[in-house]
């Protein structure tokens, strides 16, 4: 879509396929022992499949905005591949948006932009004992544990000192939910190092866990975002 015009283009793949494929591309990336050839392979046909029919569009754009449905809300589009071997997210600027409507709704709320970048970074979030799990994440969680994620304080660290001094770096206990509440709408740039929840069944149930409170009362901070 441009200010003018817009174009479409069929995918040639049925959705239970796309549901198929889509899921084993996850898990492959998610496998370090891995076979690396058939991931790179199974990124360069997705991206053939949904990228290169639209590529010549793409390349004239500034940022690549991608509204995904069904499967493809769980495909990180940035990992595809072309042909060279160059990932999409090394081509464009990439923004995910869940449906056309809240894309019009952020563009109503957004401030003006400023002159300078400003950064809120969370990383290394304080996670519970198993045992401590509060009954309502323990639900999302699916018997999944919350392991430290301390190379994740590094990151923030690093990426904090490209802004700075407009940067503002949480980590540990201070990375908390209401901390995004707080100062997120101050910032340019938002950056969560932390564990994602995907709920298949019911997408709008994901999120991204941060620090939690020993007790949480119903409707205060509970640590997932």
């Amino acid at each position: 879509i441009s200010s003018r015009s817009f174009e479409t283009h069929v995918i040639p793949r049925k959705r239970k396929e796309l549901a198929r494929d889509v899921p084993m591309t996850r898990r492959m990336l998610t496998d370090p022992l891995g076979p690396a050839d058939l991931l790179a392979k199974q990124e360069r046909q997705l991206y053939d499949l949904l990228i290169l029919p639209a590529a010549a569009r793409i390349e004239r754009a500034r940022v690549l905005l991608i509204c995904p449905d069904g499967p493809l809300h769980y495909l990180p589009f940035a990992i595809l591949k072309d042909g060279s071997g160059k990932l999409l997210i090394e081509k464009k600027p990439i923004a995910n948006v869940i449906s056309a409507t809240v894309l019009e709704e952020i563009r109503k709320r957004r401030p003006a932009e400023k002159a300078t970048s400003s950064l809120l970074a969370l990383g290394d979030p304080r996670f519970p004992e198993p045992g401590n799990v509060p009954g309502s994440l323990k639900l999302l969680l699916q018997g999944q544990e919350l392991t430290p994620l301390p190379a994740s304080r590094q990151e923030v660290k690093n990426l904090g000192s490209l802004y700075q001094p407009q940067a503002r770096i949480l980590i540990g206990e201070l990375a908390q939910e209401k901390a995004v509440a707080e100062y997120g709408n101050r910032s340019s740039v938002i950056h969560i190092a932390s564990h994602g929840i995907l709920n298949d069944r019911f997408p709008l149930e994901s999120g991204l866990v941060l620090s939690m409170p020993e007790q949480a009362d119903r409707g205060q901070d509970d640590g997932f975002l």
